[in-house]
């Protein structure tokens, strides 16, 4: 696609402060939502920042944790056809955002029904551009990346930061699991762009330089 209508941009919500990603192609006014953490108002802004008459075709979630999916029902209200996607293996954790809130004691907002399932090797689209959907199991067992080599950018949630990768002692988490899925991510070329869940961005070759540790 033209550089000049693809939009990525980078919205950081919530008390965790976790990242919204919004990648736009402003020849069709549509965007993905990858991650919808919490304040809709927020991200809705930064939509219409781009374009004023900017939609999204998909909330697209790299996981099933609280602090990713508390906006999720206030886009989904001011949208309504938009499309919820999600691993099925973290459809569960999705679901059970107030049990999760809990434990953290945080109070959470209920999430509105998933509408469909991302797979390994998935195209995820919007206009012209698109990405590879990829399964990178640890931090969670239905943990995503979205890779769009044309691009050269992944989106990696949390299961790679800048300089370090997710937790993995919460629901499912799992040490050996997400240093497997750090191997595949770094297989990627080096001058990827990594849009992580938290945080700034790196890119693969600068991740491939920084140690496992879990």
């Amino acid at each position: 696609m033209s550089l000049a209508t693809l939009v990525i941009k980078k919205v950081a919500v919530g008390d965790l402060q976790s990242n919204c990603i919004i990648v736009a192609d402003t020849a069709v006014n549509q965007c993905l939502l990858f991650d919808c953490g919490d304040q809709h108002a927020k991200i809705m802004m930064n939509m219409r920042q781009i374009d004023d008459e900017m939609t999204p075709k998909a909330i697209v979630l790299t996981h099933g944790h609280f602090d990713h999916i508390q906006g999720v029902k206030g886009i989904k209200d001011a949208f309504p056809d938009v499309e919820v996607l999600i691993n099925q293996e973290d459809v569960e954790l999705y679901n059970k955002i107030e049990q999760q809130g809990k434990m953290f004691g945080m109070r959470t907002t209920p999430v509105p029904p998933h509408t469909g399932t991302i797979r390994h090797g998935d195209e995820i689209s919007v206009g012209s551009v698109s990405f590879k959907a990829m399964h990178t199991p640890g931090h969670s067992p239905g943990s995503m990346c979205f890779y769009s080599e044309a691009n050269k950018v992944v989106i990696t949630g949390d299961t790679m930061f800048a300089g370090g990768q997710g937790r993995t002692d919460l629901w499912g988490g799992s040490g050996p699991t997400l240093k497997a899925s750090l191997k595949e991510l770094k297989k990627l070329p080096a001058d990827t762009r990594v849009i992580p869940g938290h945080g700034d961005d790196s890119t693969i070759g600068r991740e491939s330089r920084t140690p496992i540790y879990i």
